[in-house]
């Protein structure tokens, strides 16, 4: 494959990742803030509302780990082929 072209797909993979990892942002702030400033009970075996909270930002950590592995991968492949 073209190296230019191959570059491409990785960009739009980064900026794909980057657009996933926005979301998760959006979306699971608010719910980490309903877990903290609720009254509601806990589930069953949680031990507290913020091991709840971090469970719920594990999807921001994957979403973040996915564009660092991107940002390396082209880090790599710049100074491999250019």
């Amino acid at each position: 494959m073209d190296k230019n072209k191959q570059l491409k797909q990785e960009f739009e993979l980064l900026e794909s990742w980057t657009k996933t990892l926005s979301n998760e942002v959006k979306s699971t702030i608010p719910l980490i803030w309903e877990i903290l400033e609720s009254e509601k009970p806990l589930p069953k075996n949680c031990p507290s509302r913020g091991s709840l909270a971090e469970l719920q930002f594990r999807d921001v950590t994957k979403a973040l780990d996915e564009v660092i592995g991107a940002r390396d991968r082209i880090y790599k492949f710049l100074l491999e082929h250019y």
